[in-house]
């Protein structure tokens, strides 16, 4: 059962509107004050605060500007109680947060109507957002199994290959296993490595040597000297084409490179070996535009539109496509930039990503 905070100074009014919410089956809390609101909300993070604008000790305003300050109580809904019409004092409030104003003397019919709209919208706003993270837990643990389990696999199954097989593997055999072997472990650490990223830029205590912006030169020699893991993962050297003019500009030298890495494994890993990445940089009126083309299999609209961690598509097509994550954080790495990023895909046709940074001081 759902529960409303009445707030208002004056009994009579907080009594009323307290025995109408109560007979319409919602549980109330009710505060003589903004001061005494605030602290009750705080404690019991009612569903929805009616709350008065004009009162002593704490007005309105006030209420709704602690309450938004709260992480636990930023999203109740509020709804003002006032006696004064002036448009200013309504923009005013919905400015700092509030749902709904409702000019005194209210009808109470009227107030349980609003109070029954804006909870029905709330439950609605909470399933949708359940469900976002239900689905993202379900592609989490489908993504994290197989990007663990795969590798795990195949370092313990080979690892154990050479042990039953030792007296019969020839030196060179071993070798190739052993490198196999590498590969699978390099997956590995590589998923952990981004897994760990993904923690450090999310959470509420950000790792500020991924998400604070500096200053680094761009030039090719540095934009090839980030891509080497990845042009010996895939065996690539030759399908990369740059063409960078030098510049300074506003991303930190840890920041650049880690967005390059994920955005050229995305490219090498949906396209063709043979098929050209290039990676072009200019300098541009507005700034220091990175592009990053590919000629691989592409994304529909739809896939556009969901991209996200943990995210896949086509898995049984595309078997080596990852946890998802590469191209999150390289996203999310841009913005900590102050840059900004565009993606534009087709099926069949290739992917080209843009990258517009601001250009630094010499």
């Amino acid at each position: 059962m759902e529960t409303i905070l009445i707030i208002d100074d004056d009994p009579i009014a907080r009594e009323s509107i307290k025995e109408v919410v109560e007979m319409s089956g919602y549980l109330t809390l009710t505060a003589h004050d903004g001061k005494d609101g605030v602290e009750k909300a705080l404690a019991h993070l009612p569903d929805l605060i009616v709350c008065d604008v004009e009162m002593p000790v704490l007005d309105g305003f006030g209420v709704v500007q602690q309450i938004r300050k709260s992480e636990q109580a930023f999203n109740i809904p509020f709804i003002f109680l006032t006696s004064r019409t002036e448009r200013e004092t309504q923009r005013s409030g919905m400015d700092l947060g509030a749902d709904d104003f409702l000019t005194k003397p209210v009808s109470l019919k009227q107030l349980v109507r609003v109070l029954e709209g804006r909870l029905k919208r709330q439950n609605q706003a909470k399933y949708q957002v359940q469900n976002r993270i239900d689905n993202l837990v379900r592609q989490m643990n489908m993504t994290a199994r197989h990007e663990f389990n795969t590798p795990l696999n195949g370092i313990l199954g080979l690892s154990q290959l050479i042990v039953d097989m030792r007296d019969s593997l020839g030196k060179d055999k071993i070798v190739d296993l052993v490198r196999v072997i590498q590969d699978s472990a390099h997956r590995l650490k590589g998923t952990v490595d981004n897994l760990i990223i993904y923690q450090s830029i999310v959470g509420n205590n950000k790792d500020a040597q991924w998400t604070n912006n500096g200053v680094a030169k761009i030039f090719g020699q540095l934009v090839e000297s980030s891509l080497q893991s990845k042009l010996l993962k895939f065996n690539r050297a030759e399908d990369l084409e740059l063409d960078i003019e030098e510049a300074l500009i506003v991303a930190s030298e840890r920041q650049l490179p880690k967005i390059l890495q994920e955005i050229v494994d995305n490219a090498f890993k949906f396209s063709r070996r043979g098929s050209k990445v290039k990676i072009k940089g200019r300098r541009v009126a507005e700034g220091y535009l990175l592009t990053i083309q590919d000629q691989g299999v592409g994304l529909s609209a739809e896939e556009t539109r969901q991209m996200g961690p943990f995210v896949q598509f086509r898995r049984m097509e595309l078997a080596q496509q990852g946890s998802g994550l590469g191209f999150f954080i390289a996203s999310r790495l841009v913005e900590f930039c102050g840059a900004q990023m565009h993606l534009r895909s087709e099926l069949g046709q290739g992917t080209s990503v843009s990258i517009l940074f601001a250009l630094a001081s010499e």
